[in-house]
């Protein structure tokens, strides 16, 4: 049993690694285009979280499935500096997390690409 308990522990530290190493060179990236996915400390509220997208100067757009990373979308080419200094731990580009962030499967991808109504 100890040979499986040390195989499971290499196998998680290396996923842990792996996506903190992914999330500092996508967070380094800068985003094509307007929509991102903030991420903000857990425990943060979908509350605190919008008032922190609109003094950014941006809109909501919806929550992911994980419960502290958020679609926002901002067309000011400092948006994601002001998201930064709003208390977001990491803005990503959000193409980049269209599956994997997708609130549901019949979430439409076209959506990603489309500037939300007012």
């Amino acid at each position: 049993m100890g040979t499986h308990r040390t195989a499971l522990v290499l196998l998680v530290a290396t996923l842990v690694v792996w996506a903190v190493v992914m999330m500092g060179v996508l967070e380094r990236s800068r985003a094509d285009g307007p929509m991102l996915v903030a991420v903000f400390p857990p425990g943060t509220s979908t509350t605190v979280v919008m008032g922190a997208v609109t003094r950014a100067g941006g809109r909501l757009v919806r929550e992911t499935w994980w419960p502290w990373a958020f679609v926002a979308y901002g067309s000011h080419p400092t948006f994601q500096d002001r998201l930064r200094a709003e208390g977001a731990l990491w803005v990503l580009p959000g193409p980049v997390f269209r599956l994997t962030m997708m609130g549901g499967c019949g979430f439409p991808v076209w959506r990603w690409t489309s500037t939300p109504s007012s």
